[in-house]
């Protein structure tokens, strides 16, 4: 489940990445065809740029933390935020990791 969850935690990253320029390309070509920008427009950029953020700073503190973490209870916040902000599969791997399985990664890094 550890795996599974930091796979999908670098998917979510790649997705927003590919989200974020696939907009930037969309922008400049509306910019060449019209170089007049609304606020609507602009009101969209600005909260996809936020979303991005969002998603990528979860996604890091997410990942930190589960690279880190010694017990299931360290997981839980993290795992629901992930869940709500990130990547809805990597927040629910997080949230059915087994103690052991903690375990077992921290004394094989040890």
């Amino acid at each position: 489940m550890k795996s599974a969850s930091i796979v999908f935690i670098i998917v979510s990253f790649v997705v927003t990445a590919m989200g974020l320029l696939g907009a930037g390309i969309y922008l400049l070509q509306l910019n060449i065809i019209s170089p007049i920008f609304n606020g609507e427009l602009i009101a969209y950029c600005c909260a996809a740029i936020a979303g991005a953020a969002l998603d990528t700073t979860i996604g890091i503190i997410a990942h930190v933390i589960l690279l880190r973490a010694k017990e299931k209870k360290e997981l839980k916040v993290i795992g629901i935020l992930t869940l709500i902000f990130c990547s809805l599969l990597a927040g629910i791997f997080m949230l059915l990791i087994k103690d052991e399985e903690l375990k077992e990664n921290s004394n094989s890094n040890a």
